[in-house]
């Protein structure tokens, strides 16, 4: 096969209707497939992503609540004394005693209470851990709670470690008088143990944990004890998570980030406000895991793309085919037609629009053989025409020379109608003549027997 002929071959299925057909479809197939697909992926991307942060917050709130509870229960309980015991009209010992009450009463909550004076003296002081003698009393007249109480107002700290390296709040109340006067202060050390397996029991996934950090970024508490003590003290405000948390105003999205311990983590916040604290609870998840049943999403909906491109590209090449059968068999019908065969039968019994074509092109072969039918006939006819013109003309020219070569008439007479009815394939032949009269025309002569008889007769 030359270069040439094998071009052609080349261009012309890359020029035929199939081919067109098949890029066509597939092109729409795709393109259709690749925006419904990221669309798709987008949404459920989305929703994935808003589902993990649903999640988040809601154990974000549930942590946040229960520390919100726990320590309101705490402030209450030291307001109620506060307010129903009037201590401050009390005898050194029976201010000893109330708060031994108290404290014997919500051990649960308090490790140590302390009552103050107007100036910050100490003047009785309880504890689940030791006895305080009278020469064990301080002044707390420059500490910050004192300071706070001192306008009237409740105080709370930020949780550190006691002495025995537990967790602890300290909360102050003042003390009134009958007439509203502040007479002093109650101080209290508020076990912070119960925040802590509040923040150590979440449960977010495999992975997840919780933290809290007060307004100023320092880390209070965290799901592990390990993380807690080796970021102690650090600032941890410009942490994105944690940043976003303090500046709280704006709607929480998904997000994404590097926390304080280097983990690429997602997260969501809740406040615990209390009197003068403002803290954050933060929960986070690693993205590994945060990200994981997303990342399975998106491979799920992957492959069904990929699958249905796969069966796009399928029906794009059998399509075509489907569609120029028809044609082809058409077109190698119009060729058999086209080189004479006029009896050839196109079969093609579809209802579509190459049916109708194939109808029509049937029915215009069909007209055109009846026409050439028709053509044939009358040449035919006109054949024998003049064939028997023909003959006429040869057996007129006998009979001419018959009449030119016989000089008797009555055998001239009976050899003219011999000759026509011989020439012209006739059954029988007479000649009359007419009478002198005009009247009779008489038979001169005829041919055969009966030809004969009527001569005899004077017919």
């Amino acid at each position: 096969m030359s270069i040439n002929s094998t071009s052609r071959k080349r261009g012309k299925r890359q020029g035929s209707l199939a081919t067109k057909i098949r890029w066509a479809f597939l092109s729409f197939a795709i393109v259709s497939l690749l925006v419904a697909g990221s669309a798709l992926t987008y949404w459920s991307y989305r929703t994935q992503q808003t589902t993990l942060l649903q999640s988040q917050l809601k154990t974000a709130e549930t942590v946040s609540q229960a520390i919100s509870s726990y320590l309101q229960t705490a402030l209450h309980e030291m307001l109620m004394f506060e307010h129903f015991q009037d201590i401050a009209s009390l005898t050194p010992q029976e201010q000893q005693q109330k708060l031994e009450s108290l404290l014997s009463y919500r051990r649960d909550i308090f490790d140590e209470l302390t009552l103050l004076d107007a100036e910050g003296n100490e003047i009785a002081k309880v504890s689940e851990f030791r006895t305080y003698l009278p020469e064990d009393l301080g002044n707390q007249a420059n500490s910050s709670e004192f300071e706070t109480i001192s306008s009237g107002s409740n105080f709370i700290s930020p949780v550190y470690l006691s002495q025995y390296s537990l967790p602890m709040v300290t909360m102050a109340i003042p003390v009134h008088d009958a007439q509203g006067q502040v007479k002093g202060a109650i101080l209290a050390e508020v076990n912070a143990n119960k925040m802590w397996q509040v923040v150590t029991s979440v449960e977010l996934g495999e992975t997840g944990y919780a933290y809290i950090v007060d307004q100023d970024g320092t880390l209070l508490g965290h799901k592990t004890l390990a993380t807690f003590f080796a970021h102690q003290g650090e600032d941890l405000s410009n942490v994105p998570g944690v940043k976003d948390a303090l500046t709280a105003g704006h709607e929480q999205t998904p997000n994404l980030y590097i926390d304080f311990t280097g983990e690429n983590v997602s997260s969501a916040y809740a406040s615990i406000k209390i009197e003068n604290i403002q803290w954050v609870v933060v929960v986070a998840l690693p993205a590994a895991e945060a990200y994981a049943s997303i990342n399975t999403m998106l491979g799920f909906l992957g492959g069904i793309m990929a699958i249905a491109l796969i069966l796009a590209s399928v029906v794009g090449s059998l399509m075509p085919r489907a569609i120029i059968r028809p044609l082809t068999l058409l077109t190698e019908s119009a060729n058999i037609i086209g080189a004479g065969d006029l009896e050839h039968q196109i079969e093609i019994t579809t209802k579509d629009e190459v049916g109708r074509l194939a109808s029509a092109f049937s029915n215009m072969t069909a007209q055109i053989r009846g026409f050439i039918d028709n053509l044939e006939q009358r040449v035919a006819e006109r054949t024998e025409d003049l064939r028997k013109s023909s003959m006429e003309l040869r057996a007129a020219a006998e009979v001419a020379r018959a009449a030119a070569s016989i000089l008797e008439p009555e055998e001239l007479i009976q050899q003219v109608v011999d000759l026509i009815q011989d020439r012209f394939g006739f059954y029988y032949v007479g000649l009359f003549l007419v009478d002198e009269k005009n009247e009779w025309a008489v038979l001169q002569a005829g041919t055969g027997e009966a030809g004969q008889k009527m001569l005899a007769r004077n017919h």
